[in-house]
C-alpha cells in the first residue's frame, strides 16, 4: 500500500494548476522526449534536498527510488536528458514558480503587520572555468552573475528575484522595483538616486539607506537627539540637497527635506551618515534599522551554504539561471511546509532532516499481513528519531 513521503507532502505545496500555465506559456513541453516539466522540476527539487553534486549523483540517487515517481508523477531520468533539459528548457517556467511561490507568503491584509520591513541588495555568483567563457569579463567584476533580492524580514523570505551579468549596477534593479505604499526600504548606497528616493517618498513608503561621502546637503534645522541615544548618534539633522543638477545636467526631483542621522561607530573613525525620510521615529531607531540590512547578508550566506547554487551541474546560461530559482523555490517550499507543520526546530535542522527522510512515509501503514513490514517501518522511525 502506497504511504505518503515527506518529498509528496513537500511536493503537493506546488500550485500545480499554475505551473501547468507556465508550461504553456513558454511552450516547455513542446520537445520533451519524454522528459516534461514536472519531471524536471522534481528532479531539480530533489538534486536541491539530496546535495546530489553531480549528474550522475541526481541519476543514481533519484533512480534508487523508482517506486515513488508514479506517486509523485514523475518518471525515471537520464543524465544526458537532464542536462540537455537545463540547457534548453525555458528558465521562466520557474522564475515564474518562484514568483508564484514568494507571492503566497504575503500577508493578505496589511493590518495583519504593523509596518512592512524589506531589505534589499546583490550578491555575486562565481562562475569560474572556461565552461563559462559567457559571463562578463570586465575590470572591476568578477566572472558569474549577480542575484538581486528583495527580502522581508517579517516572513523571511525574498519577495523579488533578479539574475543578471555581474556588470549591471544595483540600482538599475532598484528602479524596476513595484514600491508598495507604507512600507520601508533599507538598502546600501549602491543604490543612490535621488530621483528614485524621491519616487519612494511620494508613494508615500520609507527608505533607509547611506549618504555618499560627495553629497552636497544644506542644513535647515538640528533636530533634538533622545537620552538614549546620545552615546550612538552623533547628529540628527533636517538637511535639503544643495545641487539641482548633480549628474552631467539630470534635475534632481528631490526637493522637499530629508533627515540626516550621523551615527558613531565603535570599531571605525569614521562616523556612518545615513539618509532617510522618516521623521517619526527617532535617530536610534533608524540606526536600527539601517543594521537590519545585515539580515540579508546573512540569507545570501545561508542560501549558499545550505542550497545548490555554488557548484553547478549545468555550464550554460539557462542551465544555471534553472538552479538557482529551484533553489529558491526549494527554500520556499521547505519553509512553508515547517510551517504548516508547526515545526519549532531552526529551520536548517528541519531542512537536515527533511533532507534525510524525503522517502520515509509520513504516517506508518498498519497492515496485519504486513507484520514484517510494520516492523522495519517502526525501526526507520526509531533510528532516526524524528518527528514532525
Amino acid at each position: 500500500m502506497y504511504s505518503r513521503t515527506h518529498f509528496s507532502e513537500l511536493l503537493s505545496l506546488i500550485p500545480r494548476y499554475k505551473f501547468n500555465q507556465f508550461v504553456l506559456k513558454y511552450s516547455a513541453d513542446k520537445h520533451n522526449k519524454g522528459f516534461n516539466s514536472w519531471t524536471h522540476l522534481v528532479t531539480m527539487v530533489f538534486s536541491q534536498l539530496s546535495k546530489a553534486n553531480s549528474l550522475r549523483e541526481i541519476e543514481t540517487s533519484f533512480n534508487s527510488v523508482v517506486n515513488a515517481h508514479f506517486h509523485m508523477g514523475a518518471r525515471s531520468i537520464k543524465r544526458s536528458t537532464l542536462s540537455e533539459a537545463n540547457q534548453k528548457r525555458d528558465f521562466r517556467v520557474f522564475a515564474d514558480l518562484a514568483n508564484e511561490l514568494m507571492k503566497n507568503f504575503r500577508p493578505s491584509k496589511q493590518k495583519e503587520l504593523k509596518e512592512f520591513l524589506f531589505l534589499l541588495d546583490s550578491s555575486p555568483i562565481i562562475l569560474q572555468g572556461r565552461h563559462f567563457d559567457w559571463t562578463n569579463k570586465t575590470r572591476n567584476y568578477n566572472n558569474g552573475l549577480k542575484l538581486h533580492m528583495l527580502y522581508d524580514t517579517h516572513t523571511t523570505t525574498p519577495t523579488y528575484i533578479d539574475i543578471t551579468a555581474s556588470n549591471i549596477n544595483d540600482i538599475n534593479i532598484g528602479r524596476e522595483l513595484p514600491i508598495q505604499p507604507n512600507a520601508t526600504y533599507v538598502f546600501d548606497k549602491g543604490y543612490t538616486d535621488y530621483n528614485w528616493w524621491f519616487s519612494i517618498h511620494k508613494k508615500q513608503s520609507f527608505f533607509v539607506t547611506r549618504f555618499k561621502k560627495n553629497a552636497a546637503t544644506h542644513i535647515i534645522e538640528e533636530l533634538p537627539i533622545n537620552k538614549s541615544d546620545t552615546q550612538l548618534v552623533l547628529a540628527d539633522q533636517k538637511v535639503i540637497f544643495k545641487n539641482k543638477t548633480p549628474r552631467g545636467g539630470k534635475i534632481n526631483q528631490y526637493t522637499v527635506p530629508l533627515r540626516k542621522i550621523t551615527i558613531r561607530r565603535d570599531n571605525k573613525n569614521t562616523p556612518l551618515v545615513i539618509a532617510t525620510n522618516d521623521f517619526n521615529k527617532s535617530a536610534g531607531e533608524i540606526a536600527s534599522l539601517y543594521k537590519k540590512r545585515w539580515d540579508i547578508e546573512l540569507f545570501f550566506k545561508w542560501i549558499k551554504q545550505n542550497l545548490k547554487i555554488k557548484r553547478f551541474i549545468g555550464t550554460s546560461l539557462n542551465a544555471v539561471k534553472t538552479q538557482i530559482y529551484t533553489a529558491i523555490i526549494t527554500y520556499l517550499l521547505s519553509l512553508k511546509l515547517q510551517k504548516l507543520k508547526e515545526n519549532t526546530l531552526p529551520f536548517y535542522l528541519f531542512l537536515e532532516k527533511l533532507s534525510a527522510l524525503l522517502f520515509v512515509p509520513v504516517t506508518l501503514i498498519k497492515n496485519d499481513g504486513h507484520s514484517q513490514k510494520k516492523k522495519d517501518q517502526l525501526l526507520i522511525k526509531q533510528q532516526l528519531n524524528f518527528s514532525w
